[in-house]
């Protein structure tokens, strides 16, 4: 059996490894053995404070993995949370869970000719007709599938938990908040055969486009049905600042969170694999007495039985933050 100093070894010998522009099948391959040795170690050392600080430093020095693809980029960490840099007018396969699955679109930015698309696979079986789907996907008047596009704006939140939903993602720039990383789902139209991955792709690129983003500070929930009406989130108080709670249940919490100038936030995992990703500030996250400095653009992950302290370093601007929580019995899968 390796040590505990091997299996950290390891890990850290992936920090490049899962930094390179791979394919999407190559890097999925070390981020499957990335995830084992974090489970192993969690499961072995539980609680082991060298660790927690080890695992949410060596998540900040890999980044978001880059996952290429045709019709944009999925820049993510392994617990499932993604920001999606979707091509103006392209996006996600038309698709349907099969499995029981939570997805969250959180809009970031809305390009010419965004929308999100949802339906019931009831309405999908009886309206559906390649043809014509085709020509309405490519811009024709098809006034049966116009009913099912919600126009978004920026912190618009749109759900799926549930399977039997119909549903894709065109031409935003999104969050993605998931209870699993895995992909399955049923491609029910896929605009996407045969196309190749464009040439300008790549780690600079990618994080380019993140030190420009803009994430909003408000955010509502549209519903998914018929009406597609919107109601604001309200916010919910806290000693340090606020948050945005987007999702709350048992096994998976999704929030953005704000900390106010120079005050701290005191967070305890217990049974959850926690993801934070920055998107505003600077501050410095706490492990017993191990620190590391967070900026925007950082995403740490913090292990089940951890006691930690994130901190607002500036006197200026609130530290922001995204957060995904998931119960460790269903992350990393």
């Amino acid at each position: 059996m390796k040590t505990k100093q091997e299996q950290l070894d390891e890990l850290y010998g992936l920090v490049s490894v899962l930094r390179q522009d791979l394919p999407i099948v190559e890097l999925e391959k070390h981020e499957f053995v990335f995830k084992q040795i974090i489970r192993d170690l969690v499961e072995m050392y539980s609680g082991d404070e060298d660790i927690s600080f080890a695992i949410a430093n060596i998540q900040k020095e890999i980044g978001l993995l880059c996952k290429y693809k045709s019709y944009g980029v999925k820049a993510c960490t392994p617990l499932g949370y993604a920001i999606f840099l979707l091509n103006e007018g392209e996006g996600f396969s038309f698709q349907n869970h099969l499995d029981f699955k939570v997805e969250l679109f959180h809009i970031l930015k809305v390009l010419p000719k965004s929308y999100v698309f949802i339906s019931s696979a009831n309405d999908w079986d009886e309206l559906y007709q390649e043809d014509k789907f085709k020509e309405w996907f490519d811009g024709g008047l098809v006034s049966e599938y116009e009913r099912f596009r919600i126009n978004p704006k920026p912190g618009d939140v749109i759900k799926v938990d549930t399977t039997g939903i119909v549903h894709t993602a065109i031409g935003c720039v999104l969050e993605e908040y998931a209870n699993t990383s895995t992909d399955m789902v049923q491609r029910l139209y896929d605009q996407n055969v045969g196309r190749k991955i464009p040439q300008h792709f790549s780690r600079s690129f990618v994080e380019e486009q993140l030190k420009t983003l803009v994430f909003p500070d408000y955010s509502s929930i549209v519903s998914i049905d018929a009406d597609h009406s919107r109601s604001q989130i309200p916010d919910e108080q806290t000693d340090y600042g606020r948050k945005i709670i987007l999702h709350d249940t048992a096994d998976f919490f999704a929030a953005r969170g704000f900390i106010d100038l120079m005050k701290a936030e005191y967070i305890e995992s217990g049974d959850q694999y926690i993801s934070l990703y920055v998107t505003e500030g600077e501050g410095e996250l706490w492990i017993h007495e191990n620190k590391t400095t967070l900026t925007k653009g950082d995403p740490v992950l913090l292990v089940p039985k951890t006691s930690a302290v994130l901190r607002n370093t500036s006197d200026t601007v609130p530290l922001v933050y995204s957060v995904l929580s998931l119960h460790k019995e269903k992350a990393l899968k």
